[in-house]
């Protein structure tokens, strides 16, 4: 940046002829739009990548108050994801964190990014793509490897949902940060079979799918998981939020057993082992690592006293 390599000189230097050629090569080697720190409101670890695009968000946030962030696999390998958060007109998130740990912003946190397919939940979060794939047999996925949630980018990350939820008094639990595929979907003229009783926004969206280990990130962030053991008292819904009527993801049995390591406001956050519902846009499938089911509908297991050894 010129700023930070400004040449200070007495009012009676003379500018040479070779100075101000100097300044111009320094200006067109630096990359338009990218690579500078981040303009405006957002995390000063991050690397600012302008948009190209004219529409695809929008500028404020009508009010609302960011209090989620949304996570998300970038589907797509870096460069592609790079150019398509820069370049689309429909489609905008705030940061991405890629596989060697470097951020990058996309835009200001004060602005709202298309992201979520439920404005509601635009207006009020954070975007936060991480590079990588929900499935790994995604066709995007030309390596084939599968290195989601390596250490550079599990820290990166971290550190960067750190630092959001400190400055928006956003609170670190599952009920805050959150995945596009909890998100209540809508009915749209394009996907006009969603509504609010399914998950993934408009399209049903599962990033960033059942193999994203929420419990690992959230232990990263200073919640350790607390482990209990619980089971069904009746047919019991596991739904994408702790609240009422949010998306279903699956149904307990009664009597069938499921392991929780959270909690929040009546509802236990318990493991999901089997498949999802199917959605309007999307098959049934491995889609969750967790749910949250009503706490007076389950019950907790007694855990067995340690066996006295013969010593």
């Amino acid at each position: 940046m010129l700023d930070k390599g400004l040449v200070v000189m007495e009012p009676t230097a003379v500018l040479r002829p070779w100075f101000f050629t100097w300044i111009a090569v320094l200006v067109l080697v630096v990359p338009a739009g990218c690579g500078r720190q981040s303009v405006g409101a957002g995390y000063p670890g991050a690397k600012w990548a302008e948009r190209v695009a004219r529409g695809g968000f929008e500028q404020g946030r009508s009010g609302k108050r960011i209090d989620f962030i949304i996570l998300y696999t970038t589907e797509h390998q870096a460069d592609r994801a790079i150019k398509l958060w820069r370049e689309s007109e429909s489609l905008s998130g705030h940061y991405m964190v890629m596989l060697d740990g470097v951020v990058w912003q996309f835009l200001k946190d004060s602005d709202t990014g298309w992201h979520a397919g439920n404005r509601d939940y635009n207006l009020r979060s954070i975007a936060v793509a991480v590079e990588g794939f929900a499935d790994p047999a995604n066709p995007e996925n030309l390596t084939k490897r599968d290195p989601l949630q390596n250490e550079a980018q599990l820290e990166s990350l971290a550190q960067l949902l750190k630092w959001l939820c400190e400055r928006y008094e956003i609170p670190v639990d599952r009920a805050h940060i959150i995945g596009k595929n909890q998100v209540p979907g809508v009915s749209t003229d394009t996907f006009p079979k969603g509504g609010p009783q399914f998950w993934g926004g408009a399209s049903n969206k599962s990033s960033p799918g059942g193999r994203w280990n929420w419990a690992r990130l959230m232990e990263r962030l200073g919640r350790k998981p607390d482990y209990q053991s619980l089971i069904a008292l009746t047919n019991c819904p596991v739904i994408t939020l702790p609240e009422a009527n949010a998306p279903l993801i699956t149904t307990l049995a009664a009597g069938e057993t499921v392991q929780a390591y959270d909690n929040h406001d009546g509802y236990w956050l318990v493991l999901v082992t089997g498949n999802s519902m199917a959605q309007p846009y999307l098959e049934s499938g491995k889609h969750h690592w967790d749910g949250w089911v009503q706490q007076r509908l389950v019950q907790a297991v007694p855990i067995a006293n340690a066996v006295e050894n013969a010593h």
